[in-house]
């Protein structure tokens, strides 16, 4: 099989040109206008080798066929553990190369298997459908790679996110026969975090913690804001939230999503401000 994929390839690559191009030499006489690739003023038709850091501390260099200024396929590389890379940058449907059959994707007809990047998608891991840049200003949703791992087309492995610009990490996860299970992390910017979330089978379950951003050049780790468990998608147990300072601000327990037992409510100075008591989601006593 591997040896009939390199024939195919050699022989696109015949069909197109033997021009092979460095762009980090020849960056100067490279230009795109109207989505056409000009190389030295003519449309190109050959390959271009082009180096790519902006998904993590990995670096590929991309192999990209052209024919008369038109991309043929996608982008192809190799990882340092051997694994085939592609880089996408419309989405699946719109791509001859690569499609979702029933959630699984296929590249050149077979179940992908390797490292998917895709260029300019919207974050899984956003609330509020915002999120920060490296240097602190918001922007859309959709302004992130993706490097996935599949395996025999489903989602199985390490799941990144990464700002466009600055090529820094925003959400790091996992996915086990293409659901999210384990821990999602999100960051404000590079190893600032913004929040853990854990997830079983696709749903979240256990420990869900969100954080204070740091202030500007900073170098302490950010403070805690909330922490709290979910089961079978409900609160359940300890919940907490603390003021920037670091300070308590709430502690209380759940069941099943209900308030049961004390809840307190603390000043920024650490005073208790009022307690009150529940029972299966009824308050019993207040302020006491």
């Amino acid at each position: 099989m591997k040896k009939l994929l390199l024939s195919i390839v050699l022989i696109i690559i015949y069909s197109c040109s033997e021009t092979i191009v460095n762009f980090q030499d020849e960056k100067d006489y490279i230009e795109v206008k109207k989505e056409i690739t000009y190389y030295k003023g003519t449309p190109f038709t050959g390959i271009i080798n082009k180096l790519y850091n902006k998904t993590g501390d990995e670096e590929f260099n991309f192999k990209t066929i052209y024919k008369e200024g038109k991309i043929i396929g996608l982008s192809e590389s190799t990882s340092q553990n051997g694994q085939l890379v592609i880089k996408a940058t419309s989405e699946l449907q719109q791509n001859q190369n690569i499609i979702n059959k029933n959630g699984v994707i296929h590249y050149k007809g077979i179940p992908f298997t390797g490292i998917l990047i895709l260029e300019k998608q919207k974050s899984v891991g956003d609330w509020d459908g915002l999120a920060y840049t490296y240097d602190g200003k918001k922007v859309k949703m959709n302004d992130y790679n993706f490097k996935t791992t599949y395996n025999n087309g489903i989602k199985e492995g390490f799941h990144g996110e990464y700002y466009i610009k600055s090529g820094v990490l925003s959400v790091k996860t996992t996915f086990i026969n293409g659901l999210l299970d384990g821990e999602l992390v999100k960051y404000y910017r590079q190893d600032e975090l913004l929040g853990r979330e854990t997830f079983k089978n696709g749903i979240k379950e256990g420990l869900q913690e969100t954080y204070y951003r740091r202030d500007t050049n900073s170098e302490k780790p950010n403070v805690l804001k909330s922490r709290y468990y979910l089961k079978d998608g409900k609160m359940h147990g300890l919940s907490e939230s603390f003021h920037k300072n670091g300070k308590l601000e709430f502690k209380g327990n759940y069941n099943k999503g209900e308030f049961d037992g004390v809840h307190e409510t603390y000043f920024r100075n650490g005073e208790l401000w009022y307690k009150d008591l529940y029972k299966n989601g009824k308050l019993i006593k207040n302020n006491f």
